[in-house]
Order: C-alpha cells, then structure tokens, then sequence
C-alpha cells in the first residue's frame, strides 16, 4: 500500500464516526456511510402502492470503494454507491459522474474519497430539495425508511404540534400505525379519551388535520384511563357483532 493511501484512510477515520466507515482487514478498501443532511422543517413524500407517509430523515447512502494498483498517481479506485431508496439507474449515473470528474482532473496523484463523499451529499440534498420531490419504493424499504426515521427522531428534541411542548422523540406517540404523525402522549392521550366521553368510540381518529386513519386499539389501550378502553374496546366489538 502507497504512503497516501494509508494517509487517506487515516483521515477518514479520524473524520468519520466508527459507526459510518468500515475498512477492510487488509486496508485496501471499504465502506463509508454518508448522511443526508436536511433542515429539520423539510419533509420528504415517501409512497408504495399501498400508502404514502412522510419523513424528515432518510438512510445513509454508502460509498464501496476498493484501492487498485496505480491510485491515486495514475488510476482512481473502484467505486459503488448503494442506497435502498434511489433507483439503480441513477446510482450508476453518480458513479459515472465520480469517473468523469476524475478524468478531469488537472492533475493526479490526489486522493479522492472525501471529496467524492462531499460531492454525492450535495447531489442527493440537491435531489431531495427539488420542487414536488417524491420517492416511490417498494413496502419493504417504505417500511425501513419509517423506522430510520423513527429511530433518528426519538433521539432528538422535538415540539409536539398539539400543545408545542418541547420533549425527546422518543416519547412521542403515533397517532395512527397507518400514518407518519406522532404527538406527546398527554395531548394524543386526551385527544381520545374526549372521543370517547363523546361517544365518537368508532371515529378516533389521528388528530392531524390532514389525516383521516383510525388510532389502533393497542395505542389506546396504552394510554387512556382503563374506563375509556373499555367503553372503546366495547363499541369495537359490537361494530363487529353487527357487520356480520
């Protein structure tokens, strides 16, 4: 291995988190996970052909590299960009673009890995940020992107859109399993217990006003005051008793 290659990979490791970059035993390539930076106010329309939720955060793209004789004076490493929510199409024109840009460089004998991280980050939040942009995936990366999100919103300090009140993501409750929205558990708490007090037993619904899906039962079993379960739980069942 040249003095600069084992130069680069000690950059990236002192850049990167142990968690986004995997090296190979042998130093002679890799795995670097990039994240997609968003503000925090930009949302993103995830749809299968079932449902369409939306998120604030997306899984990290990764960059597979691997050195070959000659990089970085003469050669540049082989490279492929994985990520589950991007079409393959598209992942093979960013390679391309990276091949391009190597080969008009003015000079060589650089190394090139975070600079093409830097590069794919800005493309994919360019993407993202596009007037309309929507992404169309099947229900099982639809799935994984829900969770990601999930995960990475519980560990952040968020303000619950019913009452504002700052708490940690993760104590935040979905207001249906078949949406994206999530409050405090007080104010969705409340929420349906007033449902039920107003005999709407059949109608809690999620409190987003744009959302129009049903709170699940194992929700409200969980937060509302044993009396309003039951007095829930009965209407479920007699709802049932009489569409048979």
């Amino acid at each position: 291995m040249t003095e600069q290659r084992e130069e680069e990979l000690m950059a990236l490791e002192a850049i990167f988190d142990p968690s986004d970059l995997e090296i190979r035993q042998d130093r002679c390539g890799g795995k670097i996970f990039i994240a997609v930076d968003l503000e925090e106010d930009r949302q993103i329309q995830v749809l299968d052909e079932h449902m369409q939720i939306t998120v604030h955060h997306l899984p990290k793209l990764a960059l597979v590299f691997t050195y070959v004789d000659g990089y970085p004076e003469e050669k540049m490493p082989e490279v492929q960009i994985e990520c589950e929510w991007l079409e393959n199409v598209l992942l093979r024109e960013w390679e391309a673009a990276l091949s391009d840009l190597w080969q008009k460089r003015q000079s060589f004998g650089e190394v090139v890995l975070f600079e093409w991280c830097q590069i794919m980050k800005e493309k994919s939040v360019a993407m993202l940020y596009a007037k309309e942009f929507s992404l169309s995936v099947s229900t099982a990366v639809l799935q994984r992107i829900r969770t990601y999100d999930r995960i990475i919103r519980g560990l952040r300090m968020r303000s619950c859109e019913i009452c504002f009140d700052e708490l940690l993501g993760a104590t935040f409750e979905s207001g249906s399993a078949e949406c994206n929205h999530e409050f405090c558990p007080n104010c969705l708490k409340s929420h349906c217990e007033a449902k039920i007090e107003n005999g709407q037993m059949t109608r809690v619904l999620c409190p987003s006003p744009s959302c129009g899906h049903p709170v699940d039962g194992a929700t409200m079993k969980r937060l509302v005051e044993p009396k309003h379960f039951e007095r829930f739980d009965q209407a479920m069942l007699q709802q049932v008793v009489r569409s048979v």
